[in-house]
């Protein structure tokens, strides 16, 4: 392939697999770019379908995998998508608010081989943090960045 003066004799395979697999979300964030009007886009994928994908994904040469959304967390299956994913040799990170983050779920991403967790803040500061995400999350996400810290991620 040539473009602008560049020969490519192949095509580079997909490292990183960023799954989006809820637009679902506890957040109303101002900045955010997934739709607020959910029915419109129908149902979620299924987990059979999700499952699939990651297989896909690992087939076409991805290593690593981003569970995101919306917030994934909103899903009661991630964490067999979790336990797949450890299983198809991907290095799997959550990408959360930490809204529905709780110990029993961080022990169960743990057992189920999940990688990294990342606690999303909109700010450094309380104030800003809950004006820019709409709702007061500070101190949960603070608590939650503890749990996962506690769990070694």
């Amino acid at each position: 392939m040539e473009k602008a003066g560049f020969e490519q004799s192949k095509v580079n395979l997909p490292l990183w697999l960023l799954a989006e697999v809820s637009y679902r979300c506890p957040l109303h964030c101002v900045y955010c770019y997934n739709p607020i009007d959910y029915a419109s886009y129908g149902e979620e994928m299924s987990t059979e379908d999700w499952l699939r994908v990651l297989r896909q994904g690992r087939e076409l040469g991805a290593t690593q995998l981003g569970f995101s959304g919306g917030e994934p967390l909103m899903r009661s299956d991630l964490e067999i998508l979790v336990a797949e994913a450890r299983r198809l040799g991907y290095y799997s990170n959550l990408i959360t608010s930490g809204v529905g983050l709780d110990e029993r779920r961080i022990a169960a991403f743990k057992e189920g081989g999940l990688d990294h967790i990342q606690v999303s803040f909109q700010d450094s500061t309380r104030e800003m943090n809950d004006f820019l995400s709409s709702t007061r999350t500070f101190d949960l996400k603070q608590k939650v960045a503890r749990l996962v810290k506690k769990y070694d991620y």
